[in-house]
């Protein structure tokens, strides 16, 4: 990837998005943990990838195994080690829309806030989904 305008120091940024919840959308999560898996690989630091999805398939009772998620038969468990930014309530279009603005006051939650800083654009996008309007 090139440096985007208005970036310093080359830094990349990543925004990854899972726009459904529940077991029978398996796979909008697991993609979304593989990509964050490839950029990892890739050098990527976990400041600079936000990872929004809902959190709801790893542990549900109809993974066979709880906490693994491999995103094809046999593979690897692309949960791993994936921080959960944005999850459950908190993966909202509101706080999508609050994200790309770098606006702190406007995402509610106690834990500390992964956002874009004014003016930083990602990168790399990554939302997988059915269209629908709310992640």
């Amino acid at each position: 990837m090139t440096k985007s305008k208005g970036q310093d120091n080359g830094v990349k940024w990543a925004f990854l998005i899972a726009g459904s919840k529940g077991y029978v959308n398996y796979r909008h999560q697991a993609d979304v943990c593989h990509a964050y898996q490839v950029l990892k690989s890739g050098g990527l630091k976990d400041e600079n990838i936000i990872v929004m999805m809902n959190d709801d398939i790893a542990y549900n009772f109809q993974n066979p195994y709880p906490g693994y998620i491999p995103n094809r038969p046999d593979g690897p468990n692309v949960y791993y080690n994936v921080p959960r930014d944005y999850t459950g309530n908190e993966a909202t279009l509101r706080n999508f829309y609050s994200i790309l603005r770098g606006d702190k006051k406007a995402i509610r939650r106690e834990v500390k806030v992964h956002i874009l800083r004014k003016g930083f654009k990602p990168d790399y996008w990554y939302w997988t989904s059915h269209g629908e309007s709310d992640p």
